[in-house]
């Protein structure tokens, strides 16, 4: 049974082991009302893509842009959860 999943833009810093990264448009989206950001998705048989892995962000450091892209800039940078290569 298909999940419906909202998924909105954003515009982040990214860290890796709490180094800056870079500045990338990444996928948020809502669970529990609280927003997450989405590093990787995966396709299930049914063929929806789905998050695996994913990390909350807070939702008052979400600032509305004005950008054709990305709907927020989010003011804090986000540690990418993955493990290293």
């Amino acid at each position: 049974m298909p999940i419906e999943i909202d998924i909105t833009q954003i515009r982040a810093m990214i860290t890796k082991n709490y180094e800056p990264v870079g500045l990338y448009i990444l996928d948020m989206i809502y669970i529990a009302d609280e927003p997450h950001v989405v590093f990787e998705w995966t396709q299930r048989e049914d063929g929806q893509h789905v998050p695996i892995v994913f990390v909350p962000i807070e939702g008052s450091l979400l600032e509305p842009v004005e950008d054709d892209e990305v709907k927020f800039f989010y003011r804090m940078s986000v540690e990418d959860p993955r493990p290293n290569d």
